[in-house]
């Protein structure tokens, strides 16, 4: 698994790389016709996996960091 884990996060770390360098409008110019249709077919399933492993991240840093906020919160009584 420690492979695997490697492997997506140089993936990571090249896709930010290579949207630092260039826009998505100037790959359609550049990039050719094999590097495009990759994308084309292979991207659906990526992005659903991406958008999935991105929601559970987000609910388990959520779920984290909600006994905090509930200290936070403590009603206080009026003294009078």
């Amino acid at each position: 698994m420690e492979e695997v884990e490697h492997a997506f996060g140089t993936a990571v770390f090249i896709l930010d790389h290579t949207v630092q360098r260039i826009s998505a409008h100037e790959a359609i110019g550049k990039f050719d016709d094999v590097t495009q249709e990759n994308f084309w077919r292979m991207w659906p399933q990526i992005k659903m996996w991406c958008d999935g492993l991105w929601e559970e991240i987000q609910e388990d840093r959520g779920a984290h960091s909600q006994p905090h906020d509930q200290d936070d919160h403590q009603e206080t009584g009026d003294a009078g």
